[in-house]
């Protein structure tokens, strides 16, 4: 089984093609080539974890339920709780917060990013969306977000190789 992260699909939000500068003349060929570019990386056996800022649209769970993957969410500040009813059924779970343990790896998973995680100290990697890239990576953190990786989901072994050569945030 593969393991994948992502964040601010922000599916059917006009509005941020505009304020990310995203490369798509509408809301349609955005949503469109945000669930292509998902299905080609994700399988269905696949787990997911998105960070938040899942969806806009009236029913988010249309599209939701057109994403492979067992998916795991993380809510954002754009996920409002009548969206949360909706999609909810497509998802394994919702939460505000979470901590992954994946072999000798730890994620701490939360929307926005934060510069002291849980264990930043003995190298766990913080990710994290909300910041569309506009927040430098601190140690073991990035962002996660559609708009740092191409609009596709990074794979877990491109986030481990990445942070494998990161130094942990020093304990002040």
């Amino acid at each position: 089984m593969n393991i994948w992260f992502t964040s601010d699909t922000h599916f059917g939000h006009a509005n941020i093609i505009r304020f990310c500068d995203r490369p798509f003349k509408d809301v349609d060929e955005m949503n469109e080539k945000l669930i292509s570019n998902w299905n080609e990386c994700v399988k269905p056996g696949d787990r997911i974890y998105h960070c938040g800022d899942f969806s806009f649209e009236r029913n988010p769970q249309i599209t939701a339920k057109r994403l492979n993957g067992q998916k795991y969410l993380i809510k954002g500040n754009h996920d409002k709780d009548h969206h949360m009813k909706l999609i909810s059924p497509h998802f394994v779970w919702i939460k505000d917060y979470y901590s992954l343990k994946v072999d000798r790896w730890k994620f701490v998973l939360f929307h926005y990013p934060i510069r002291n995680w849980h264990h930043c100290y003995k190298g766990a990697v913080h990710l994290f969306g909300h910041s569309h890239g506009g927040t430098p990576d601190l140690g073991r953190s990035t962002d996660v977000g559609v708009d740092c990786w191409d609009y596709k989901p990074v794979h877990i072994d491109t986030i481990i190789k990445m942070m494998s050569d990161r130094e942990c945030v020093k304990h002040h």
